[in-house]
């Protein structure tokens, strides 16, 4: 799995939430920030472990 493909599933992944959040009437940008960390963190994880 390639850097740029990991880093396109996590901001996309981080935009379905963020949009998620966003239909509940929460703020966009916030939410958007927090899951990239968050998704990123995860799905770094599970790259480093199959590697």
């Amino acid at each position: 799995m390639n850097l740029y493909i990991l880093l396109a599933i996590t901001v996309f992944i981080s935009f379905l939430i963020a949009v998620n959040q966003r239909k509940r009437g929460l703020n966009f940008w916030p939410f958007f920030f927090k899951s990239m960390i968050a998704v990123g963190g995860v799905l770094g994880t599970i790259w480093k472990i199959i590697n």
